[in-house]
């Protein structure tokens, strides 16, 4: 009996792969913290007697407001802090452990920055009740880990599987992309309090808990992406939508919604700068329509079966809306800096930056059509940074000129998910839709800008 018992035990053993017992740990570990945090945020609004709750965005000036008086409600402050403050000790152990046990990047860059965050709350002595003001939401983001793992656990193709993934793709957003932003992000109260209280003198301190915080949320922005291309493959794998000809029929027009739009936001303060813009985003629209219809009229007439580049473009069409591009973007710089002592500078630079990667960009489709020794797999890698790498530096150049923080957080984060769009393609064929719909919010800020400038 014990012979077999032992045998037994041994091809268990020999079977069980680290792995495995790693994910499993580290599920486990995520589950208790994340039904903590839930436990957390409930007891805050249960003890301060709010009559909001964890789906409504913490109401910072009632928070300090009851942090003042100590014994509201016959309840010490410290009632509903101390198991936050237990909750962060038990993130710092696993955050610091398991950067030694994933094999993912992106985890490994969401550990780093959770360090980031506590080390300056220790380094600079930060009191629990400044550290709750960004900590709370940073927090409240971990309740949306409860069903990531629940996955994990969940038999797949199952009804309640489906479910659990519907609530966490709800959750994520809600918390991790709404709430942080309202509350965190978006929010220069927050951030800028304990700057200015703990480390007003020193930009290298100051810049862990910026780049910590910032980063976490860009990272949790490339998840939600990466989560909504897995949804949308799923609900989309077994339809019959020519999702190309669709995509190719909408961006035909949909940048035309650029030109009301700027005249609209213009119209509140009417300056001669202004042309500037409107004209850059008139000739693009055009650019893009001639560039798009041509592709949707041949696939509607059946002469490409579907868009491949570089094999099936129309040279003219695709030059012609490349340099729109750079024309459109460099007029917005015009536009934003026209009252700016900084004007001559930054035009010269951003122009010559500009014609030289325009320049660049001829000679690349030159080198396709030529086809002597030219890699055409190469060239649409090639296509892009020239393309995208000076208009990059256009939007660096308007966020950093961009004097309210209400506008300047949110046209950065835009920008930063156009350039997502691009490296993760969430939406397949319907992508470039996507860039199009992030084109009209990009363009709304960048005329907000001009006109608070």
């Amino acid at each position: 009996m014990f012979p077999m018992l032992q045998t037994i035990i041994d091809y268990k053993l020999t079977n069980i792969k680290m792995d495995d017992i790693i994910l499993h740990t580290q599920n486990v570990a995520l589950m208790g913290i994340s039904l903590f945090a839930l436990y957390c945020c409930v007891n805050y609004y249960a003890i301060t007697g709010q009559t909001t709750n964890i789906f409504i965005p913490l109401d910072i000036e009632y928070f300090n407001n009851y942090a003042e008086i100590v014994n509201y409600n016959q309840f010490d402050i410290y009632n509903f802090l101390n198991p936050f403050v237990i909750l962060l000790s038990v993130i710092k152990i696993h955050a610091v452990v398991d950067l030694f046990l994933t094999n993912k990047r992106d985890v490994f860059i969401h550990h780093l920055c959770i360090i980031g965050i506590f080390f300056y709350s220790w380094y600079n002595n930060v009191s629990d009740t400044d550290s709750f003001i960004y900590g709370y939401s940073l927090l409240k983001t971990e309740i949306s880990s409860i069903f990531l793992v629940l996955k994990y656990w969940i038999p797949t193709n199952t009804y309640a599987y489906n479910i659990n993934s519907l609530l966490f793709y709800l959750t994520f957003l809600k918390f991790r992309i709404f709430d942080v932003y309202n509350e965190v992000i978006g929010n220069k109260y927050v951030i800028d309090v304990i700057i200015n209280k703990y480390t007003p003198n020193s930009p290298i301190n100051s810049s862990v808990l910026y780049i910590s915080i910032y980063s976490l949320y860009l990272l949790n922005l490339y998840w939600f992406l990466l989560i909504t291309k897995i949804i949308y493959k799923i609900v989309f794998k077994n339809t019959s939508i020519d999702t190309e000809k669709m995509c190719h029929s909408i961006c035909s027009y949909i940048h035309y919604v650029n030109i009301p739009l700027a005249a609209y936001l213009y119209s509140y303060n009417k300056r001669e700068q202004n042309i500037f813009d409107v004209s850059g985003i008139i000739i693009l629209s055009v650019a893009s329509f001639l560039y798009h219809y041509d592709i949707y009229e041949k696939l509607y007439t059946n002469q490409i079966a579907e868009y491949k580049i570089p094999e099936d473009i129309a040279y003219v069409y695709f030059l012609n809306d490349s340099i729109c591009i750079h024309i459109r973007s460099f007029l917005a710089v015009i536009t934003n800096f026209y009252t700016s002592p900084y004007l001559y500078t930054v035009s010269t630079v951003c122009g010559l930056f500009q014609l030289g990667c325009i320049y660049c960009g001829i000679v690349n489709i030159i080198e396709l059509l030529s086809k002597k020794t030219y890699n055409q797999s190469n060239f649409l890698k090639i296509h892009y940074i020239f393309t995208f790498l000076p208009v990059g530096i256009d939007i660096l150049a308007i966020y950093l000129n961009t004097k309210s923080h209400q506008l300047a957080t949110p046209y950065l984060i835009v920008n930063i998910i156009i350039a997502f769009l691009f490296i993760i393609d969430p939406f397949y064929k319907l992508t470039h839709v996507a860039f199009h719909v992030m084109l009209i919010m990009q363009n709304w800020y960048i005329c907000l800008s001009s006109n608070n400038n």
